[in-house]
């Protein structure tokens, strides 16, 4: 069988939807409730976990670079036009500057998700989450900005999960 060769039509600009927040604030949870087959999904966590054989968000610090290089190359990858029909992406990316570097393609969009300190403390104890994930959480929020941007929108999930 003879393969149809791909025409510069065949591509287009993804719509890429950033979903940012602090740790444990249902980024995951968000994405994994709308995703469809064929769409991509950009999210450090789940990197992290297929580059390791235990599979959990106890990250090894000798991967991370691995990790963070093949973010970066996906994230590289999604500023051209392509065949995907959408791609997701998730981050901390608590300041404004932080959330600029995800707002990618002319069709892109953010939502920001929003809970307090002391409810991703209490998701991550109740997600069994690492001792680290709680110093990242004390971070996030130390660095946090309000968007400035009209395209980010943000959403209050401190009922959801």
């Amino acid at each position: 069988m003879t393969e149809k060769p791909l025409r510069y039509s065949d591509y287009r600009w993804a719509p890429v939807s950033s979903v940012c927040g602090s740790p444990c604030s249902g980024k995951t949870t968000t994405i994994d409730a709308v995703v469809k087959p064929g769409e991509l999904i950009v999210e450090f966590d789940r990197l992290m976990m297929a580059l390791t054989p235990v599979g959990t968000h106890d990250h090894a610090d000798s991967v991370k670079a691995f990790a963070w290089s093949a973010q970066a190359a996906l994230l590289r990858r999604l500023r051209f036009p392509s065949q995907i029909p959408r791609a997701y992406l998730t981050a901390l990316a608590p300041t404004n500057a932080q959330r600029a570097r995800y707002l990618i393609g002319p069709k892109a969009s953010m939502t920001v998700l929003q809970v307090t300190q002391e409810t991703a403390h209490n998701r991550a104890e109740e997600a069994g989450r690492p001792g680290a994930w709680h110093e990242f959480i004390n971070t996030y929020f130390e660095r946090y900005e309000e968007p400035d941007d009209p395209r980010v929108k943000v959403f209050n999930t401190e009922e959801m999960i």
